[in-house]
């Protein structure tokens, strides 16, 4: 409803020539959905990744004492950065 409203209002304003600008948006309207249907897939994937580093990132937060006192900061600061890397390659 609101294309044809749209489509009657550049008639009136630029005439015919209107039409070749709805054509270009009606052809490249599936090429659209396409690009939607795969970044929509990336950002699962991603978001997948994401969580896991948050749940550690939790983990270490709660536990910051033990990993102080045992001198850990290192092993786990390089978890970290290991999660941050396998998610911004996604």
């Amino acid at each position: 409803l609101q294309a044809i409203a749209v489509t009657a209002l550049l008639w009136m304003e630029i005439g015919i020539s209107c039409l070749a600008g709805i054509a270009v948006l009606i052809i490249l309207l599936p090429l659209q959905s396409c690009i939607g249907k795969l970044f929509s897939s990336f950002r699962s994937k991603t978001a997948a990744f994401t969580d896991v580093r948050i749940r550690t990132m939790n983990e270490v937060i709660t536990g910051i004492r033990i990993i102080k006192m045992y001198a850990w900061e290192k092993s786990f600061a390089d978890l970290i950065t290991h999660l941050r890397r396998k998610e911004i390659s996604k």
